[in-house]
């Protein structure tokens, strides 16, 4: 009985370490329009019969090697709800974070493509925009990286 009641726990351990989601969160500031960085884009004008809330772009460039990258929010109403989280800033004290714009600072064409290759490989990636933290509090952007059909 003993040896069936341990085997019951370890399933349990094992089990609930396999569901842990592997998350990455990216820290930036909006480089407006520059040439290297992360420039944020979102429209107020969205169709509230497909979408909960406004999509968002995260226009990722280095002219200097030829690097252009996009990762988009979105929360269509037809799959389910992804919300945008709202933390206290000190959460990035408890966690692990790239911060964009030094970790990227004089990365190569090849390096940019490993970390989007990188990036792809977790479960759930967060884009959090230096711009937006008011007030103690930050938004945390569920993102996907935004691939060609073709």
């Amino acid at each position: 009985m003993k040896t069936l009641f341990i085997t019951f726990i370890l399933c349990i351990c094992f089990g609930s370490y396999a569901q842990q989601v592997n998350t990455a969160y990216i820290i930036f500031q909006d480089s407006d329009k520059a040439v290297y960085g992360i420039d944020h884009l979102y429209s107020t004008n969205y169709d509230t019969n497909e979408y909960r809330c406004e999509t968002h772009a995260f226009l990722s460039t280095d002219d200097r090697v030829g690097f252009y990258h996009t990762f988009v929010y979105d929360n269509p109403i037809n799959k389910p709800d992804n919300p945008i989280l709202i933390k206290p800033a000190s959460f990035l004290e408890t966690i692990e974070h790239i911060d964009w714009n030094v970790y990227t600072k004089d990365f190569s064409l090849q390096e940019y493509r490993e970390l989007v290759q990188m990036l792809d490989t977790y479960d759930k990636v967060y884009f959090i925009d230096r711009a937006e933290i008011k007030n103690g509090m930050m938004k945390m952007y569920p993102v996907k990286e935004m691939k060609s059909l073709y």
